[in-house]
Order: C-alpha cells, then sequence, then structure tokens
C-alpha cells in the first residue's frame, strides 16, 4: 500500500490521505505497530508539502465531445471535500482521529524521531499559517504524552543539522583544494 503512494499528484495524494486514515481507524495495534516505521517516514515527507488548493479533475461525460474526454478539462473542476485542503494540512489532520491519535500515543517513542524534523521545520517557517497552527498542536500533543522524548527528539535534530553543516563545509573545503 505504501509503495503506491502518489507523490506528483497532489490531488491524488490528498485522496489517498483520506483513504489511508479510514484503513488505520480499522487497523489493530498489532498491524500499526508492523507499518509504523515506513507509514509516518511518508507521513513526514507529507507534513513537509508545500502543495495547496489541489483540484482534482471531475469528467461530465454528457457535457463534452468525445475527445475532450481524454483529458480532464480545466473548468470542470471541484475541490477535494469543498476545501482547498494542502497536502500537509490534510497530514497533520491524522492527529484529530481519536483512534488514531490513541495509537500514535502508544507509540510515540517510535514516532516521533520519524516526524519530529518534518514538525519542527513546519514550526519555524512554513508558509501557510494554518499548517504553522495544526504543527504546533502536533508538538504540543507529544509535549503533553512525553516531555522527555520531544526534548530528545529536539537535541538529536539539532546534532543532526550541525554535523550536517559540517560535513557540508568538509565537502565544500575537499572541492576548493581540489580545484587549486
Amino acid at each position: 500500500f505504501l509503495k503506491i503512494w502518489p507523490v506528483i499528484n497532489s490531488s491524488k495524494e490528498l485522496l489517498f490521505l483520506n483513504e489511508l486514515e479510514e484503513l488505520l481507524e480499522l487497523t489493530q495495534p498489532e498491524e500499526f505497530e508492523m507499518i509504523l516505521e515506513p507509514l509516518f517516514r511518508q507521513i513526514a515527507k507529507s507534513i513537509s508539502s508545500p502543495h495547496f488548493q489541489a483540484h482534482i479533475p471531475t469528467f461530465t461525460f454528457f457535457h463534452y465531445p468525445p475527445q475532450l474526454l481524454l483529458k480532464p478539462h480545466l473548468s470542470a473542476t471541484r475541490s477535494c471535500r469543498n476545501s482547498c485542503f494542502e497536502i500537509a494540512e490534510r497530514a497533520l489532520f491524522v492527529w484529530h482521529n481519536e483512534y488514531i491519535s490513541s495509537l500514535i500515543a502508544d507509540y510515540r517513542e517510535k514516532i516521533l524521531p520519524i516526524i519530529f524534523p518534518a514538525l519542527h521545520v513546519n514550526s519555524q517557517s512554513h508558509w501557510n499559517s494554518t499548517v504553522n497552527t495544526l504543527t504546533l498542536n502536533v508538538l504540543k500533543i507529544f509535549m503533553d504524552l512525553d516531555n522527555d522524548l520531544v526534548e530528545q527528539c529536539s537535541k538529536a535534530y539539532e546534532k543532526k543539522e550541525e554535523d550536517d553543516i559540517k560535513k557540508m563545509a568538509e565537502r565544500k573545503q575537499a572541492w576548493e583544494s581540489m580545484m587549486r
């Protein structure tokens, strides 16, 4: 199921996130544990998504000539569930589902380290205020559950960022020395 995640088409990704939430509602904790790592790696990517106002093409077979039915007609669009959800916003709405939120709370030690970088970046610099607010709400949920875990993830994230900056500086210095 996770192998076919639609990453190019944002409207399909929105539909996929909707279906995913419905499937997760039916998932038993043992099954959830088996898929949580790849699932939340992908959800972290969705949380980091900049897409906004994705529209789903609709076809009205009675109003268009056959040659136009091969392509979506641009004027015939409807927004996903009557809203212009962006992918990050939809991914963050998973925490509004009580059952899924309880599963996430039970497995927070495995989930938070995976999604913390995406949450941190969104909380600092996401361009959409709604996504920013939802991100802060999710971080608050994790802080209420286990503040020490959030602190550990924050320190690990900062250390990784410092290491990445050092690696980039070393790489740049190596290239400069080769170019001389």
